[in-house]
């Protein structure tokens, strides 16, 4: 797929397992990493950042003979030939590292993040050979789920910038994340203003 276009999905981002990243050291504003977190840990702008990882021509290669065989992912030669005129990563390839690097940024979620979908992903310019890249990503929106009332959802923004500080991919998209104690009491009490003042 092109990085001239915007593109929507309806599943979580695809993560790439060969990548050789950097030991992550997020930083955060809000709750500790040291302890599980459940959906009341998080709160509406929250802002964890990664630590940057290297894309170097081999992988972005590699990942494309396998995933996404175009020409100006495949070698320096056909990449000559396109408008990008040099060797590009997939959008892919940028979605699976950016991926691996919001599950870092996360702090731990008791019993693991369930993914909703994705509302939006575009990439506003390629990722080349020897970019280093870094996700921030920051909470936007957060609902206790009606159909799950042990479970919260999660609405995030993880943008991917480059060396310069330039944004090669956008995605906004919702995960779930369990709610602690009672979560049908709690939605209960929410929805029908029992306990409420």
């Amino acid at each position: 797929m092109g990085h001239e276009n915007a593109a929507r999905a309806g599943a979580s981002a695809i993560s790439f397992a060969t990548l050789r990243l950097h030991p992550s050291s997020a930083t955060i504003r809000g709750p500790s990493l040291s302890k599980d977190h459940y959906f009341e840990d998080f709160a509406v702008g929250q802002v964890f950042r990664s630590e940057p990882v290297s894309v170097d021509k081999e992988r972005i290669v590699a990942f494309a003979q396998e995933f996404d065989p175009q020409p100006q992912h495949l070698s320096e030669e056909a990449a000559a030939a396109t408008h990008f005129g040099q060797l590009v990563a997939s959008g892919w390839h940028t979605a699976a590292i950016s991926m691996r690097q919001f599950v870092q940024n996360l702090p731990p979620v008791a019993g693991g993040t369930q993914g909703v979908g994705v509302d939006s992903i575009a990439w506003p310019r390629p990722v080349r050979p020897g970019d280093e890249l870094r996700v921030e990503t920051e909470v936007t929106a957060m609902r206790p789920s009606r159909s799950r009332p042990n479970k919260g959802l999660i609405t995030v923004r993880d943008q991917t910038f480059n060396q310069h500080g330039e944004p090669v991919q956008i995605i906004c998209h919702t995960f779930m994340a369990p709610r602690r104690g009672d979560g049908l009491a709690a939605t209960q009490s929410e929805e029908t203003g029992i306990g409420q003042k």
